[in-house]
């Protein structure tokens, strides 16, 4: 466990991949930084014909951010869905959810991946790293659209890590520390609305809390100005925002994932449960 809490270099996200078409994946950028350091994308899905097609975000932060956007591919995502990777914990902090690490090559760069899996539902949240240089930073989240999405009131639980990095002085992008805790999340389907609240309490003491809005045919969350409270590595949170991305997946949106970060992804963190 100690190993993951020294590995784990950023953040956060999402889900598990199942589609067979070949048909070429759709992606949108959602940001590019202004430092050029980082991008989030989203909606690097397979559209295949009678099929629900599969979702991934992504939050890359290299010095060379362009092949993340123009090279990253539903194959690098499948890569990931279908590994075997060693497993390195299982029902990790009690939530169901398990964690690999290992070697992965993804746009042509040999990372080294931690991988968190539920046991039971859909949903994945990679993270990855060359540690020889610290080079490639990305945080990646693979898995289904949710089909079948309820009316009502739902309450979502489960696994919330936050991290921390510098910023890319002399081409590196190194980890400060880490933490992990818990999530919540209240929603209604209906009215399209929700509250996310997160905690720390191993490594680092944090908070994070705020509204959501949904939406309720795409399954797409999105919420802006969450607060923050406590700290990390020393630095004091308190009053920062973050903006959050997410999905929710499996029919009947059993389950769903999201990152949240902010600005210049100096610090966020990301979320993986189900109700």
């Amino acid at each position: 466990m100690q190993r993951f809490f020294i590995h784990f270099i950023f953040f956060i996200i999402l889900t598990g991949c199942n589609s067979s078409s070949n048909i070429t994946p759709t992606t949108k950028t959602l940001a590019s930084f202004s430092d050029g350091s980082g991008v989030l994308r989203k909606d690097i899905a397979e559209p295949a014909s009678g099929a629900v097609g599969d979702i991934t975000k992504l939050v890359a932060i290299s010095p060379d951010v362009s092949k993340w956007v123009s090279d990253f591919s539903y194959a690098d995502a499948k890569t990931l869905s279908d590994n075997n990777l060693p497993i390195a914990e299982t029902n990790f902090r009690g939530t169901g959810i398990e964690y690999y690490e290992g070697d992965i090559t993804i746009v042509g760069d040999q990372l080294t991946i931690s991988l968190f899996d539920p046991t039971t539902g859909v949903g994945s949240l990679a993270v990855g790293w060359d540690p020889s240089s610290n080079k490639a930073l990305v945080a990646i989240a693979i898995g289904p659209k949710a089909i079948n999405i309820p009316t009502g009131n739902f309450t979502y639980t489960g696994l919330n890590l936050v991290g921390a990095k510098n910023h890319l002085a002399n081409n590196r992008g190194e980890p400060l520390t880490t933490g992990s805790g818990f999530f919540t999340l209240n929603v209604n389907f209906s009215g399209g609305t929700g509250n996310f609240s997160a905690t720390t309490d191993a490594i680092n003491t944090t908070s994070i809390s705020g509204n959501i809005t949904i939406d309720s045919t795409t399954g797409e969350i999105f919420g802006e100005n969450l607060i923050w409270g406590g700290s990390i590595n020393g630095v004091d949170m308190t009053g920062k925002t973050s903006t959050l991305a997410g999905s929710f997946h499996g029919d009947g949106a059993t389950n769903v994932t999201g990152i949240y970060y902010t600005d210049q992804l100096s610090y966020g963190g990301g979320f993986l449960g189900k109700r």
